[in-house]
């Protein structure tokens, strides 16, 4: 799961670094999210290779952290990769668009370049379906039109990206965003920002 040599862009400099560093952002701000609830819950849509379940749940033992990916195939190395892990059999096949779960099902929900390749419109499908599961917040860490440049919006629109889902988190029901920035580390030459939106009473 751990790669060294990732290209990451710090600061608008570029290095070589370990592909876990642009997701230590993410993985610190579902646990500070968590701070407080005993025993909490955690959704991570699209969880591919496991990496982030293997972080977080190496940053907080305590957490109960599920994830799920459209097809077999994609969830087959997060089962590899997680084989001894206690949150092994929290994963499932599911559609982050169309979510078989009930409300309020999971304390915190995030995900990590997922919902880009989704497009502009079933990113936002996503997003209010993400929403919708969670008790607490979100956590997203996706490309943003947002302070991109000429290069990052030709890559967007040429990939058929997501552009923005600050706009959308904004107008979500009882949504407080707490975090949006670009984020601290990301893989070059991505663009990518980090948004943390919490729900309010």
């Amino acid at each position: 799961m751990l790669q060294k040599d990732i290209l990451l862009k710090h600061n608008g400099k570029v290095y070589k670094g370990c592909n876990g560093y642009q997701r230590i952002e993410l993985i610190e701000s579902v646990n500070e999210l968590c701070r407080g609830i005993e025993q909490p819950k955690v959704l991570e849509a699209g969880c591919g290779s496991g990496l982030n379940i293997y972080l977080l749940e190496s940053l907080n033992s305590q957490i109960e952290i599920h994830g799920f990916e459209y097809t077999n195939a994609r969830i087959a190395s997060a089962i590899v990769n997680l084989f001894y892990s206690p949150n092994l059999h929290n994963l499932f096949l599911a559609d982050v668009c169309n979510l078989k779960i009930p409300d309020n099902s999971f304390d915190v929900v995030y995900s990590n370049h997922v919902l880009e390749q989704l497009g502009q419109e079933r990113a936002e499908a996503a997003l209010k379906e993400m929403w919708r599961v969670c008790k607490k917040g979100i956590v997203v860490s996706e490309p943003s039109i947002h302070g991109a440049n000429r290069y990052e919006k030709w890559r967007m629109n040429t990939l058929g990206y997501c552009r923005d889902l600050y706009s959308v988190a904004k107008k979500l029901p009882h949504a407080k965003v707490l975090v949006y920035k670009e984020d601290s580390y990301r893989t070059y030459p991505n663009t990518s920002h980090h948004l943390v939106v919490e729900k309010t009473p």
